[in-house]
């Protein structure tokens, strides 16, 4: 069945994410009413799960003890009468101490046996549950089906979709069967095994995905499903390690939902684009579903009632709908809030997008030139622990140089990489800041796509790596035409720049400085010649004393396309120096001019 074309069209959601105490004196139908006077057309409102915001006839399911009248009936027949969409949020990753021990068979066990406790030290423990085990496969999804058969739902929304770290008997029985061994009691995540085991999980939480969704469809075909992942991250436990590939679960949703938290206490230096990207990447992928990006209008996670800054909600928002995808602003609670800063902006600039959209035109907008790769193979498989310097800072300086440029500029994810150059991209020109982890079949499809007459610039180890993180001989991507040697890092050099290679900084300069990882290559003269790294930087002696016998960029024909590969990092640079050269190199790097 297809999809509602509601969720085609645009969508402005609000979320109030009621704790237990927000049901004393609760009106579901006045709370509908508050969200659709702020410009909301849908709502996200608790369902159920770990709490039943329903009188629920499960013995297992436990109601909220606070909860008045039938809050989920009440918001659905309201949101039906204002003509708004309801997406119920589910949560089955936790259980209440009480159900849990009389249901061990359901919880995620530890190394040593005993149940994985959440928020151990708060007064409200929970026990943590195991999607392998009979509470997932069998009985939680009795509530989605209790639901449909009594109110008029639009969707199901799960939150907490990570997979815990469970070494229960289902999930080392699964294990053994289909990689040979068991995880020991702490998984390194840099070992061969370690990467099989986060390829595996991932590939069995997909397939779970898909089943469920099957059996929501099964019993009410229009019902959609959607449940909480990130496309970008970054943290390495909020990707593969939380058994999240972006790409396989894409394929098994109805509408895409991703976060893009931006608390200000999030690792430095701070990314103002997340949400921009989360959108961009949505919409490049070749299945063109909806998407959800929701926004968090707390300032910070603990504590989640201190609000966002109203300044940054507002650009995220407006991000979000200018990449085509739907925000969703999730606040702690009902409207009843003791920091309101959020509240007005909220409501103006959803109102504006409302007004707006009755006038917008039906000429789309200027397809993208550019297509930036995000890596998450790369991510998981080669940055390991140090994802960030590895993997992310080379993504995100190309990022920020290219929006800083004024460049008009998609994102794509690495698993949607080969079905989009299969297809007919737009784009003519393919952005690969290192992206090292790729499969044969994405090479082949990139060299096919570059011979046709697109536009390829890759940097430092891209293809160096196959898709399951095992070290190549050579590169994957035979168009380079280059044979890797070793990565040396250096605290400073540069690349002298005389001739033909002025076009690739300016007249004003003939130097470009380098630092950081180089990776040495042969087969023939570049551009850029790379002087000596080691030397002595004292006043009297700060010189290399010549050529390094290295270069810095590679130019060469493909059938009728260009390639351009740097053995260096100008992405990462940028992003940790913000050097006005590599942003002007970058520039000049995506034009086709020769």
């Amino acid at each position: 069945m297809a999809l509602d074309p509601f969720w085609t069209r645009p969508v402005r959601m609000i979320q109030p994410n009621l704790r237990m105490t927000d049901a004393r004196g609760l009106d579901g139908a006045r709370l509908v009413r508050q969200c659709r006077d702020h410009g909301a057309n849908a709502v996200l409102a608790n369902g159920g799960g770990i709490v039943a915001w329903y009188p629920t006839s499960l013995p297992y399911q436990w109601r909220n003890p606070l909860l008045g009248p039938d809050f989920v009936g009440a918001a659905t027949r309201e949101a039906g009468r204002l003509g708004m969409k309801v997406l119920l949020r589910m949560d089955w990753s936790c259980l209440i101490p009480d159900i849990g021990r009389k249901h061990r068979d359901w919880l995620a066990l530890d190394a040593s046996g005993k149940p994985v406790v959440e928020w151990a030290r708060s007064r409200d423990p929970l026990l943590r549950t195991c999607p392998n085990r009979p509470y997932w496969q069998e009985y939680a999804p009795r509530e989605l089906e209790e639901l449909m058969s009594r109110y008029p739902v639009d969707g199901f929304f799960f939150n907490a979709w990570d997979l815990p770290d469970c070494r229960c008997p289902e999930c080392r029985a699964a294990c053994r069967k289909e990689l040979g061994e068991e995880p020991g009691p702490k998984v390194d995540w840099n070992s061969a095994f370690g990467k099989a085991f986060l390829l595996w999980r991932e590939k069995r939480r997909a397939d779970f995905t898909k089943r469920l969704n099957r059996r929501i469809k099964r019993f009410s075909p229009n019902v959609a499903l959607t449940v909480d992942y990130h496309l970008t991250n970054d943290n390495p436990h909020h990707l593969g390690r939380a058994g999240w590939d972006g790409a396989l679960l894409t394929d098994a949703v109805d509408m895409v939902t991703v976060e893009a938290f931006n608390f200000l206490d999030r690792s430095r230096p701070h990314w103002p684009y997340w949400a921009a990207e989360e959108a961009q990447m949505i919409g490049a992928f070749p299945q063109g579903k909806p998407g959800i990006v929701l926004l968090s209008g707390s300032e910070r996670w603990y504590g989640r009632r201190p609000a966002q800054p109203p300044e940054q909600l507002a650009v995220n928002i407006l991000q979000i709908t200018g990449y085509g995808a739907h925000p969703c602003f999730a606040m702690s609670g009902d409207f009843r809030q003791e920091d309101r800063k959020d509240l007005p902006v909220v409501k103006q600039v959803f109102r504006a997008l409302e007004r707006g959209e009755r006038r917008m035109s039906s000429r789309p907008l200027p397809r993208a030139q550019v297509a930036l790769v995000y890596g998450q193979r790369t991510m998981d498989l080669y940055g390991g622990d140090a994802s960030r310097e590895r993997a992310l800072f080379h993504y995100r300086g190309w990022y920020e140089a290219l929006a800083e440029n004024g460049t008009r500029f998609t994102v794509i994810h690495d698993g949607a990489l080969g079905a989009v150059l299969e297809g007919h991209p737009v784009f003519r020109t393919l952005v690969m800041p290192n992206v090292a982890c790729l499969g044969d079949a994405e090479c082949r499809a990139i060299e096919k796509w570059v011979a046709r007459g697109g536009m390829l610039v890759a940097d430092f180890e891209t293809s160096r790596y196959d898709e399951r993180g095992r070290l190549r001989r050579g590169f994957g991507l035979r168009l380079f035409d280059r044979r890797p040697g070793r990565v040396v890092r250096f605290t400073g050099s540069w690349f002298t720049v005389a001739g033909r290679g002025r076009r690739w900084v300016g007249s004003h300069t003939s130097i470009l400085p380098v630092a950081g990882e180089f990776l040495t290559t042969s087969g023939g003269r570049g551009e850029l010649a790379l002087m000596e790294w080691e030397y002595n930087n004292k006043p009297e002696w700060s010189r290399p004393h010549g050529w390094s016998g290295q270069w810095g960029l590679f130019e060469r024909r493909h059938g009728r396309g260009l390639v351009r590969y740097l053995p260096w990092t100008p992405g990462k640079l940028f992003h940790l120096c913000r050097s006005g050269e590599h942003r002007e190199l970058v520039k000049r790097l995506i034009s086709r001019a020769r």
